[in-house]
């Protein structure tokens, strides 16, 4: 009967510690990331944010949260006695180039073997007036 109840006191303890951290993960403006991964070190638990860079997980009080995202520094924060943590992420300028290939296939620039288009930065947030105005008027 008294190794019974110790049992359980000690399987009570054990659960005790785990409990449900969540947060919001956002860039240096306060703009939520999508998308953010979010991983217990050491293990394959974890989650991804949602549209709103909210998170939840379960983890236990001593663990090491790791907070990645592409294009940002990653953040390694250990879980302590609030259930509740908010993370800024900072930008990292060090991406140089980003190969999409198909069927998630990572390959570099030079090993692919079929054409290829690079695009700077700044051509990412280029509008072509005469494509737009040829669409919106159907003139040519």
């Amino acid at each position: 009967m008294i190794l019974t109840l110790f049992t359980v006191l000690i399987v009570q303890l054990t659960f005790a510690q785990q409990k449900t951290v969540s947060g919001i993960v956002s860039d240096e403006n306060g703009l939520p990331l999508i998308g953010a991964t979010v991983v217990i070190s050491g293990t394959s638990s974890g989650t991804t944010t949602d549209f709103d860079g909210k998170y939840m997980l379960n983890a236990n009080t001593g663990d090491v949260l790791n907070f990645s995202y592409v294009g940002y520094l990653g953040q390694n924060i250990t879980v302590g006695s609030s259930n509740t943590l908010n993370i800024s992420m900072q930008s990292d300028d060090s991406l140089e180039e980003v190969v999409v290939t198909a069927l998630g296939i990572k390959r570099t620039a030079r090993s692919v073997g079929y054409g290829i288009t690079t695009l700077k930065a700044n051509e990412l947030n280029e509008v072509r007036a005469t494509s737009s105005y040829i669409i919106n008027r159907r003139l040519i």
